[in-house]
């Protein structure tokens, strides 16, 4: 079972919050293993590297190519 963890920064602007779930979706897609959820995902990057990516904007930077790169595209469920 996965456990939860906090993040070092509390989000109290809704946009601040979005931004951190866009982050999260973009780490998931570009790091996550076709049929690995996020929660492995996070274990095996380690959740402190995890916590910098999403508290950084590096992931934002990469956001077009990262939508435009052809990932998981074995088919079945990618998530």
């Amino acid at each position: 079972m996965a456990r939860g963890h906090y993040l070092d920064r509390v989000f109290t602007d809704k946009e601040e919050v979005l931004e951190i779930v866009e982050k999260a979706i973009l780490l998931f897609r570009e790091q996550g293993v076709t049929g690995e959820r996020f929660a492995d995902t996070v274990e095996r990057l380690g959740f402190e590297n995890v916590q910098e990516q999403l508290l950084s904007n590096e992931l934002l930077v990469r956001k077009t190519e990262n939508l435009a790169a052809q990932k998981h595209l074995k088919g079945g469920a990618t998530c």
